[in-house]
């Protein structure tokens, strides 16, 4: 393991207020030579990699958006 980093997500409401996930993500390097990749991060569920939104919140404004149109 190499560092960590600091991810926000923004994700749905709670209790009527807005959320901010504050993740500590892990950054790996590799000790192989011929690897194309020399660093990368540990994979998240809740959202997909240079996301700002967790899956859930993309879901929502995308419902609402539909609804508007």
């Amino acid at each position: 393991m190499k560092a960590y980093r600091l991810r926000k997500l923004q994700d749905v409401e709670f209790l009527g207020s807005h959320t901010m996930l504050v993740l500590e993500i892990r950054l790996f390097r590799c000790v192989n030579k011929d690897c194309e990749k020399k660093s990368f991060r540990e994979s998240l569920k809740l959202a997909k990699p240079y996301v700002r939104m967790t899956t859930a919140e993309q879901r929502k404004a995308l419902d609402c958006s539909r609804e508007m149109a």
